[in-house]
Formats: C-alpha cells, structure tokens, sequence
C-alpha cells in the first residue's frame, strides 16, 4: 500500500509507492518546484506514515540558492518505532536548485 503524502501548503494531494525515505525525497522534490515558482519562503508537508504516526517536514528558503529541509516527527499512534534521539532532534538537509529551477527565482 503506497504511503499517503498531503501537501499542507499547497493543498494538493499525491501517492508514492515506497518507503518514509523515498516518500520525503519525492516531497522535497516537489516543493523545491512549487517554491521556486512562487514569492513564498517556506512550505510543508504533512505525510501519514506506517503506525498511525506523521511526519511533518517543512522547507524554508535561506538564500535564492538553497533550501534547509527540517524534518519533525509526531506521535499519533501507540508506539513510534524511530529511535528516541532521531525523533526528538531535527534533520536538516541542503537542496541545490538546479539552474532551470533556480533562474525561475
């Protein structure tokens, strides 16, 4: 059963077959287009996982060049298998736009 990905910001709902890892990838991916073809500064996801959990991800624009990504967890369900440590820390990753994204900016 694919994973179920809500775009918060934008409203638009889409399915990824795959696991957390790819389903956030292909967000990601998704929101560095529709920033890049807006005057916002940040934009979020809100995924419904495995085990009644979510995992909310919001990209904030720092510079024309890049984007952090931060990664939250919630616990919605009984038991949250991610490890304690990654669950309450924050995961920050850097996206490059590429130049056709990026001249749109």
């Amino acid at each position: 059963m694919p994973h179920h990905a809500s775009y918060a910001e934008h409203g638009s709902d889409v399915r990824v077959q795959g696991s957390e890892d790819v389903l956030i990838e292909s967000v990601a991916t998704e929101l560095v287009r529709e920033l890049a073809g807006t005057q916002a500064c940040e934009g979020s996801a809100s995924l419904a996982v495995a085990g009644g959990r979510t995992r909310t991800a919001v990209f904030e624009r720092v510079s024309r060049h890049h984007l952090v990504r931060e990664v939250d967890w919630s616990v919605n369900g009984p038991a949250d298998p991610v490890p304690a440590a990654r669950a309450r820390g924050r995961v920050r990753t850097r996206w490059f736009l590429d130049d056709q994204v990026e001249s749109a900016l």
